[in-house]
């Protein structure tokens, strides 16, 4: 099953190959029809069955556009089969009786200005997660390479929403068939899950995460379910002190995070951290699984701490209650509400805290209490 139908006219099969391939580099699984009817098959059989079986219909709105009677026959059938419609506006237009009453109130993306398909991609993202179905893992570009789901015996009373998770490291998941962009692309999926409210210029996007995810693999967890899909993570960064402060102030956009902004953890020093991100999907917060992703994350603090890599304080912009409720527990003291989305939760780190979670790391207590004397 596809993600989303393209629909366009004939004079527009540059624009919708060029949005088409945007969607698909975001791991959106997109069906258009050039390129997916078949040869020796009928359009007017394929299309409205390739309509019935996507998530969102997105609609090229042009001049062209409402002159096509196949794209009001399109549309007609996405409407009657109550489908999610998108319609991505390229020239000022004014919509007939017909078109008005097909896409009332629905939220349009205006491009007549300027290109806004990263908005698109972002939109769509939100409204196939809103309806918690999964997207779909497979690109083009990776049909001969699928993730692999390693089978193994399912207990009798195996319940898919209790879960039986692990922790996995970046190269693990690559030895099961993902790669770092698709990584990123599933992580802003589940933040749109577990966050529907959640501001673009916070989130931030999958290409941009993809990098870090790719250069620095220690800093992130990924929590797997039964089936290796990932439905939990914890991912960190460490921020240039002055970008931190601005972090604390809650002035810092996810989004604008870049190299300039962060420091390589790549020797031995102290380092002020940020939480890029702590969350599970709904279906899998439960006690073990809340322990496996926090005890996962000191666990690697415990590591770095070997390595003389230490960190000064810790930051989090946090989204919902469930995380809150968590950084509370682990010490964390709200500073102050984000000037766009969220509330800014800190914590110093030297001295080191004590909770019970870190109780159980008496190495990493005994490492942060000798580096304390050289701060």
């Amino acid at each position: 099953m596809h993600d989303v139908f393209i629909s366009y006219a004939s004079d527009e099969k540059e624009t919708a190959e060029k949005t088409m391939k945007e969607l698909e580099l975001n791991d959106i699984k997109c069906w258009i029809s050039y390129r997916d009817v078949e040869g020796g098959k009928s359009y007017a059989e394929e299309i409205p069955k390739a309509i019935r079986n996507c998530k969102v219909f997105i609609l090229l709105l042009t001049k062209n556009s409402l002159k096509s009677d196949h794209i009001r026959t399109e549309v007609d059938e996405a409407y009657t089969n109550k489908k999610i419609i998108i319609p991505y506006k390229l020239e000022e237009i004014a919509l007939d009786d017909e078109m008005r009453y097909w896409l009332a109130r629905k939220q349009f993306i205006d491009a007549t200005t300027i290109c806004k398909l990263s908005e698109l991609v972002s939109l769509v993202n939100k409204k196939v997660a809103s309806q918690e179905i999964p997207i779909s893992t497979e690109s083009n570009e990776s049909k001969e390479k699928k993730i692999v789901h390693k089978k193994r015996e399912e207990p009798e009373d195996y319940d898919s929403n209790i879960s039986i998770t692990r922790m996995a490291k970046y190269n693990e998941l690559l030895k099961l068939g993902y790669t770092a962009e698709k990584i990123a692309s599933q992580l802003v999926k589940n933040d749109y899950i577990n966050f529907n409210e959640i501001p673009d210029e916070v989130e931030g996007t999958a290409s941009q995460w993809q990098q870090f995810i790719q250069d620095s693999s220690e800093t992130s967890r990924f929590m797997l379910n039964f089936e290796n899909e990932i439905v939990g993570d914890w991912q960190i960064v460490a921020l240039k002190k002055d970008v931190f402060e601005k972090a604390k102030e809650g002035l810092l956009m996810e989004k604008d995070i870049d190299y300039e902004k962060i420091e390589l953890i790549a020797f031995p020093d102290f380092y002020y951290g940020y939480i890029l991100a702590i969350s599970i999907l709904p279906d899998y917060r439960n006690l073990d699984n809340y322990m496996k992703l926090t005890e996962s994350f000191y666990g690697q603090i415990e590591e770095y701490a070997e390595k003389g890599v230490f960190f000064k304080e810790w930051c989090i912009n946090v989204f919902s209650p469930e995380v809150e409720n968590q950084m509370k527990r682990l010490g964390f003291s709200f500073l102050i509400n984000h000037k766009s989305f969220g509330k800014i939760y800190h914590k110093a780190f030297i001295p080191i805290p004590q909770n019970q979670i870190i109780k159980k790391f008496p190495k990493l207590i005994n490492l942060y209490k000798e580096a304390e004397n050289e701060v």
